[in-house]
């Protein structure tokens, strides 16, 4: 289970449900993970017994904008830090929107800032995940399906990032 499914209850209610529930592991929200603090998160999953299996959602990149890709992986770095200490191995990315760019040149500069990540998430042992959005929400992503998150990442050429439909 994810809180994302869960989105308008607090950390601490989804985790006492999920646990509740019987769930075996929880998918972090970057949001109230951030609300709610990293160490005391931690230290309450952990209280709990229960997994994590994804941080989700770093990102997005603003497509075409350098400061804001600098500054969205300066976020994905500490997020990937964040997966790490949560014990997860699998951080989910949200590519981000591209206005003015053409789907090829989006998918490539999003290739090429997952790949300029991929040394910290080796270090970290933590996979990176896209995340295809729903075509209503086109202001985050330009990738709308797997088979387009597909595409997306197998044109890199490069192994150690995953394609994940949400």
């Amino acid at each position: 289970m994810s809180q994302i499914t869960t989105r308008h209850w607090p950390f601490e209610r989804d985790v006492d449900a999920f646990v509740a529930a019987g769930a075996p592991a929880i998918g972090v929200s970057v949001r109230k993970l951030e609300a709610y603090g990293e160490a005391r998160a931690v230290r309450r999953l952990r209280e709990a017994g229960l997994a994590v299996s994804c941080l989700t959602s770093s990102g997005p990149f603003p497509l075409g904008d350098a400061a804001g890709e600098a500054a969205a992986l300066v976020h994905a770095r500490r997020h990937l830090e964040t997966a790490a200490a949560l014990g997860t191995d699998c951080l989910m990315m949200v590519p981000g929107a591209a206005p003015a760019l053409s789907w090829e040149e989006a998918a490539a500069r999003v290739r090429a800032l997952l790949e300029s990540l991929l040394p910290a998430a080796e270090r970290a042992g933590v996979r990176l995940a896209i995340e295809p959005t729903s075509q209503l929400r086109m202001d985050i992503a330009f990738l709308h399906s797997f088979a387009d998150a597909l595409d997306s990442s197998t044109q890199s050429g490069r192994r150690g990032w995953a394609s994940y439909s949400s």
